[in-house]
């Protein structure tokens, strides 16, 4: 019986790519009248203007977790703002910044793989880790009656994001969407901003890929013998009469270059691709009414596509996992069977999500 096993190759290293996306807007080089956002509150400004900053980053090394990378930006662009200003006021402006991802100590989660933190610099801001409420600019803007403001300003519009491997993983793992809101109020607002006016958003859109070279232990090709077997000693849907110990292989993987405490903890499951028999979840043979059991360690019936695999954690750099294989007699196919050589083949491909 000849065994064909495919694994997927995976080398260690990690990309990030992403695109961060903000929208933030201060001071004034024109001026024009616009009717204000029905709802704005007094001394509060909004920005619906996006201005979208790229980034590619790269990491590399044999350790994931902990692994944090970090990509700056500073938007210079002329964006439209509108405040709702009662009268011409000359003052300082107050920053809110909220966490648009669950926050724990600033870093916002991402999915199970990856957090960000945003940190935000600026006039006054002096690297303001979201979230943060009402924090004062050092510069003071104008506000103006009845006008918005358009030209190239910086507060909140320059800091930096940086993402952080949580656990560990192979393949890719993907966030898209929105990591903060910043609001802008002039000082003297009444309570905090409200938030369906936002004067900033800073938007991610990031993949992380590992590539990892991993092979199985015991190599890519097996042949199993299963031996030379009376055909009075068969039964039907069982192992042969006692004595007869089935022909076990180890689908065991190894990955190179990761760390044990990096490994420990990713998953990887076994699928086999073969010619079923149709008369129950064995392997079928080239002799009519012998079919090939694969079974775990303990004897349970995995059956073609082993839907009943468990999934295994990889640990120490190797994952542990083996199957057997027993010649038994197809149900209701007794009659048919006759002396002779048989053979089978089955493809299993371990994946590692």
């Amino acid at each position: 019986m000849m065994m064909l096993l495919s694994s997927s190759h995976l080398r260690h290293s990690l990309a990030i790519y992403g695109c961060l996306v903000s929208s933030i807007s201060i001071g004034s080089t024109i001026t024009t009248t616009d009717p204000l956002p029905e709802g704005l509150p007094v001394w509060q400004c909004a920005s619906p203007t996006s201005v979208f900053v790229g980034a590619t980053e790269k990491i590399d090394g044999s350790r994931q977790v902990g692994n944090i990378t970090s990509r700056r930006f500073s938007v210079y662009s002329d964006i439209h703002t509108v405040c709702h200003c009662p009268r011409s006021h000359t003052g300082n402006v107050l920053y809110t910044a909220t966490a648009s991802q669950p926050e724990t100590n600033g870093w916002l989660k991402l999915n199970d793989n990856l957090s960000a933190r945003v940190i935000i610099h600026g006039n006054g801001l002096d690297n303001q880790q979201v979230p943060f409420f009402q924090i004062r600019s050092s510069q003071q803007s104008g506000c103006f009656p009845g006008t918005s403001s358009y030209g190239p300003r910086s507060p909140a519009a320059d800091g930096q994001v940086e993402f952080r491997v949580d656990k560990s993983f192979l393949g890719e793992s993907h966030f898209s969407g929105e990591l903060s809101r910043v609001y802008r109020q002039f000082q003297g607002a009444d309570g905090g901003p409200a938030h369906n006016y936002p004067f900033a958003r800073i938007n991610a859109d990031i993949s992380v890929k590992t590539t990892q070279n991993c092979s199985f232990r015991a190599g890519n090709t097996f042949t199993v013998d299963l031996g030379s077997t009376p055909i009075n000693h068969l039964k039907v849907g069982a192992p042969p009469e006692l004595g007869y110990i089935p022909r076990q292989i180890d689908l065991s993987v190894n990955c190179d270059n990761i760390s044990d405490s990096d490994i420990q903890g990713l998953e990887f499951f076994a699928t086999a691709a073969g010619i079923p028999n149709t008369n129950g979840p064995y392997i079928a043979t080239s002799k009519p009414g012998i079919g090939v059991a694969m079974t775990d360690v303990s004897g349970n019936l995995l059956g073609l596509g082993m839907e009943n695999s468990e999934i295994h954690p990889l640990q120490g750099g190797s994952s542990l996992k083996k199957v057997q294989f027993y010649p038994t007699i197809v149900p209701g196919q007794k009659s048919e069977v006759t002396p002779g050589p048989y053979n089978a083949t089955v493809t299993i491909t371990v994946t590692i999500p």
